[in-house]
């Protein structure tokens, strides 16, 4: 399970950027403004959802699934974010204390109230920016120790045109 956003790429969470507890609800802002919006996925057909922002500060998004966000200011100036949300264990799959619980991404505010969202595989070029930033590759999945790496990893992450899931609001 990715992101919603993400998974409107159909991603699996296999090879995602991922840590453990890096974020919580308290450290949450309002990246999306609540609304009606249209995920743009590249090469996929588009689909709607609607935003809300929970009492405790997470986002929920509501479509064909509903799940929940937070999102961190990254470079204010830039209008990034950290997108996190907290992924579920194969119940399964014994799980030890250091297994990742937090799957991460990138949002980008654009003009006229639209996002970029960038979800960031743990391969080639992005799996090195992770690695030479303090991630470590455990089970095809880039797996950060910190904030701090993982922040410094997203400021690095190439943001190549086509390769990101733009958001349009459509309505309040």
């Amino acid at each position: 399970m990715r992101f919603l956003l993400i998974g409107l790429f159909s991603f699996l969470v296999a090879g995602c950027w991922t840590g453990l507890n890096l974020y919580s609800a308290s450290d949450a802002r309002t990246a999306i403004p609540p609304g009606v919006y249209k995920a743009l996925p590249p090469g996929e057909r588009p689909q709607v959802f609607r935003v809300s922002i929970l009492p405790n500060g997470l986002t929920k998004l509501e479509g064909s699934d509903t799940e929940i966000y937070g999102f961190v200011p990254l470079d204010a100036h830039r209008g990034t974010f950290v997108a996190w949300m907290q992924i579920q264990s194969d119940p399964a799959i014994p799980s030890g204390e250091d297994d990742p619980n937090q799957a991460y991404g990138l949002l980008v505010r654009q003009p006229h109230g639209n996002f970029l969202v960038y979800a960031p595989g743990c391969k080639d070029e992005e799996a090195e920016v992770a690695r030479t930033s303090g991630a470590k590759i455990q089970n095809s999945e880039c797996h950060f120790p910190t904030r701090t790496s993982l922040e410094k990893a997203l400021l690095l992450l190439r943001r190549r045109p086509g390769s990101a899931l733009k958001l349009v609001r459509i309505r309040s």
